[in-house]
Formats: C-alpha cells, sequence, structure tokens
C-alpha cells in the first residue's frame, strides 16, 4: 500500500473508530458513488489484500460493516458484502483473527490445499494472519475479532504453537462457547452502546479469545486447566456464562466451573482475587433478571418472575429482592407504574 493510500485509509470512518476507540461505528459502501464503493471497502482493511472473484464485482459493491477498535490494537467487525477474496501473509500481517461465520460461506486456502469451509455451523475458526493463506467468500457475513500477535502470545507464555499450521478450528465448548455468544450479542447490540460499555464488551471479548486460545493449546498438550494467569478471561466466561443461564435454579459453581474449562476450587480464587464471590454474582444476575421482567411484563404473577430468575421458592426470592431493591417485588412493579 502506498504511502498515499495509506493517508487515504486513515481518513476512512472505520480507522477514526480505531483511534478514538469511543463507540461502535457502522460504515456501508452505499455512502460512496458506486464507482468507488470497492476501493472505498478494500481501504478499510489495510492489512489483508482484497480482490472481488468476479471480473466485474467491482461495480456497485455492497458492503456493511460494524467496527469497534481499542487503543491497543484489538478490533472488533461485523461484517455483510459481495464476494471477495482475501489473501494474508503480508507484512502488516502481524494479528491473528478469530472468525465466526454467520451466514454464506469462507473457503481458506493455503496454496493449492483448501484448509477449511467455515459456514455457520463450523464455529470459531482463528488464523495466522501472518501466514499466506488465501479466502474466498460468497454471500458471507462474519463476525471477527483481531488481536494483536504479541499480545497473544504473552497471554498464553509465548507459544503460539497450536497455530503452526496457520489456523485452528475451536470446539464448541467451554470458553470457545461462551465468546461465540457474546461475539454475538455484541454484533446485535454494538451500536446501541455507549462509549464506556462498549469497552467493557470489548476487553471482555479479548480476555475470553485469550482463554479460548489457550484452552486450544492446552487441550493440544494434553492439559485441561487454564493457567493462573488467565483469571481475568476466567471470570469474564463465568460472568457471561452465569447471565446466560442464570434462570436455572440447578445452577451451582461446580457447573459454571465444568463450563468455563477449570476447577471450582480455582473459580471461588478467581473471584476472590477482586473480593467477589461466585455467588454474588450469581445473585445479582437472578435480581437484575427479575428486576427488568417485573417491568416488562407487569401481569406476570410473582412467583412466575421468580421461578424465571432462577428461584423455586416464591418466599425466598420475595428476601432476596427485597434486600437487592429495598422493597418488595410488588412495590418495585407498582414504582414504575407510576
Amino acid at each position: 500500500m502506498t504511502d498515499s493510500h495509506e493517508r487515504r485509509a486513515a481518513r476512512h470512518p472505520v480507522a477514526k473508530a480505531k483511534r478514538a476507540g469511543t463507540s461502535f461505528r457502522a460504515v456501508s459502501t452505499k455512502s460512496q458513488r458506486p464507482s468507488q464503493r470497492f476501493e472505498f471497502w478494500r481501504s478499510l482493511f489495510p492489512r489483508i489484500d482484497l480482490d472481488t472473484v468476479e471480473e466485474d464485482g467491482q461495480r456497485d459493491f455492497r458492503g456493511n460493516l460494524l467496527h469497534f477498535g481499542t487503543e491497543d490494537g484489538a478490533t472488533f467487525v461485523f461484517s455483510s458484502n459481495d464476494d471477495t477474496r482475501a489473501s494474508f501473509g503480508r507484512p502488516e500481517g502481524d494479528f491473528l483473527m478469530l472468525s465466526l461465520t454467520v451466514a454464506g460461506s469462507a473457503k481458506l486456502q493455503h496454496g493449492h490445499d483448501t484448509r477449511l469451509i467455515s459456514t455457520p455451523g463450523t464455529g470459531l475458526v482463528i488464523v495466522d494472519g501472518g501466514q499466506a493463506f488465501t479466502t474466498i467468500s460468497r454471500d458471507h457475513s462474519v463476525i471477527s475479532l483481531m488481536l494483536p500477535r504479541d499480545r497473544a502470545e504473552r497471554a498464553i507464555g509465548n507459544d503460539l504453537s497450536v497455530l503452526r499450521n496457520g489456523l485452528v478450528s475451536l470446539p464448541q465448548e467451554g470458553m470457545a462457547h461462551l465468546l461465540t455468544s457474546h461475539l454475538q450479542t455484541m454484533a446485535m447490540e454494538g451500536e446501541s452502546l455507549d462509549g464506556h460499555s462498549a469497552d467493557i464488551a470489548m476487553k471482555a471479548a479479548v480476555d475470553m479469545a485469550f482463554g479460548a486460545l489457550t484452552q486450544a493449546k492446552n487441550r493440544e498438550d494434553g492439559q485441561t486447566a487454564i493457567p493462573t494467569g488467565h483469571d481475568a478471561g476466567l471470570r469474564a466466561a463465568a460472568r457471561r456464562y452465569i447471565h446466560l443461564h442464570c434462570q436455572n435454579h440447578k445452577l451451582t459453581a461446580a457447573g459454571i466451573a465444568r463450563a468455563i474449562g477449570c476447577s471450582r476450587a480455582h473459580l471461588y480464587r478467581v473471584f476472590a482475587a477482586k473480593e467477589i464471590s461466585v455467588g454474588d454474582v450469581l445473585r445479582t444476575a437472578r435480581l437484575e433478571r427479575a428486576s427488568a421482567l417485573l417491568i416488562t411484563f407487569a401481569d406476570m404473577p410473582v412467583k412466575f418472575v421468580a421461578s424465571r430468575c432462577g428461584y423455586a421458592d416464591a418466599a425466598a426470592f420475595a428476601r432476596a429482592f427485597r434486600g437487592y431493591n429495598g422493597m418488595t417485588p410488588q412495590e418495585y412493579r407498582e414504582l414504575f407504574r407510576r
């Protein structure tokens, strides 16, 4: 890429969002004249060689993306676009890309060797941006999380051997399963988040990504636990799992630990390091859910609200709710009816 091309790319909304790191930014080729739409799209991805699959594919190219970048180089992108061919392995390819196909397909090739065809059923795939891969996407929508390679190396102990072949497909379990859900939620809710909330969501995504990468490495090494140094990722994954499953009244710390791939004792230590407990996080998640349900479903009996928030006993729910909000569930509901 020439210096002038780089300067032009820096003026685009995605580049501005990355520098500012303030909130999610939506970008569309519709903002450009039809003849310039593909060049505009290509300029948004300066670390990848991008072209269209068909000869006339640049005419009135259609592409939309939602973007959020942090000052330390992590980038979230949710994009949908016409068919493209992308080539990795440039000198600027010092990044890892976690990719989740949500529609269409993307064929990943190394030379003439097809390594993977990613579809919505494939789950998360990690690609080493420094290796010479080509992807051919058709009718493609994808959620991507790009991480600086040096940060990833530091996070998992300077050992990226799990990516020696250039890519790894993550089993949809443990941390990878939670990360998938979190990325999908970011794609759906990103535009509604303010800057502070966007930063929190992005930090959780990055922490879980490092945890998922570590689990993949440990699985290859025959290990089962995540090292202590990945406590931030474990906390983020545990919180995510709790918020997704807090309506289950049988949810326990042991079940949460199994889901994210660590021992119950280590899970306790991870939260104790921040002077909070797993039980407190679970209780707060249930009562926040209850508060929302009481308002959203104004005619739902309180005992049903209790059941949908993980409380098998309505009396226990009422006591917990009063301790949390300073009023009974019915009083809380009446407050918002005024």
